[in-house]
């Protein structure tokens, strides 16, 4: 198993597994990793949803959102 170190953002991402195997792919491609798909498949879809989950967590660094950004607040608001 290779972990990419790629940024997988998922916010507002349907989380069914077909689209977030798409969203895996896609990131993949962008990213010049293109090669290592089917290895990722197979092992993404060697289990239940859960395995899936935890496939996408070992092979990406899975995020909702910018999370590098500091929120903004206005402290005048109550």
């Amino acid at each position: 198993m290779s972990k990419t170190n790629i940024k997988l953002n998922l916010e507002g991402v349907d989380g069914n597994a077909f689209m977030l195997l798409g969203v895996a792919r896609r990131t993949l491609m962008r990213n010049g990793k293109g090669d290592q798909w089917n290895e990722f498949h197979k092992e993404a879809t060697a289990g239940d949803y859960n395995h899936l989950l935890a496939t996408l967590s070992d092979w990406f660094d899975v995020c909702f959102g910018d999370e590098d950004e500091d929120e903004e607040y206005d402290e005048d608001e109550d």
